[in-house]
């Protein structure tokens, strides 16, 4: 009663921020109202925005609004890929899934299924990030001094212009003071 297609690049450069739009495109006259869009990226894949918004916070599900005269629905996806996982490809899937009743506590019907595979780009550059003479976990007492230096190299073929680098110390604090 539906297709369903994954619309974005099939090669991404891991760590970047990559744009899909899944489209559903109705096919028949019986459709439930009751229909989502349910995504699996693997855990490689971090969505960090979506139009229209998620069922629930941090979920990978999309309810759609009943289709009516509307003949496509497009979900926007803003997320990454993780950088750190050796895989050259990835497969990102998506299905389209229904439910009779407005409830969904049970698994959905499954009405359409689309696949892409992505390829991962290589780089050549390199970065490592030392605090305190250590490029590992360190442990730091309130008050003491935090020295930190940024190594990047260009291991590369291609030389490398316009490079900005951006660092984001993620610790806690004592007695909500500041780092």
């Amino acid at each position: 009663p539906a297709a369903l297609a994954i619309q974005g690049p099939d090669e991404v450069l891991p760590g970047s921020e990559v744009k899909f739009s899944l489209v559903v495109e109705k096919q028949g006259q019986n459709l439930p109202d009751n229909l989502a869009i349910e995504l699996d990226g693997g855990k490689r894949f971090a969505v960090k925005a979506s139009d229209p918004a998620p069922v629930q916070s941090g979920s990978n599900q999309w309810a759609l609004a009943s289709f009516g005269e509307k003949e496509v629905q497009t979900v926007a996806l803003t997320g990454v890929f993780d950088g750190a996982a050796a895989e050259r490809t990835g497969v990102f899937v998506a299905k389209l899934v229904g439910w009779k009743g407005a409830e969904r506590s049970t698994e959905g019907y499954l009405y359409a299924t689309s696949s892409l595979k992505v390829n991962f780009l290589q780089t050549g550059l390199s970065a490592n990030f030392v605090v305190n003479g250590a490029v590992g976990d360190l442990t730091v007492q309130p008050g003491e001094a935090m020295d930190a230096t940024i190594f990047l190299k260009n291991a590369g073929q291609t030389p490398l212009k316009n490079i900005q680098v951006r660092a984001v110390f993620d610790a806690p604090s004592t007695q909500r003071g500041s780092i």
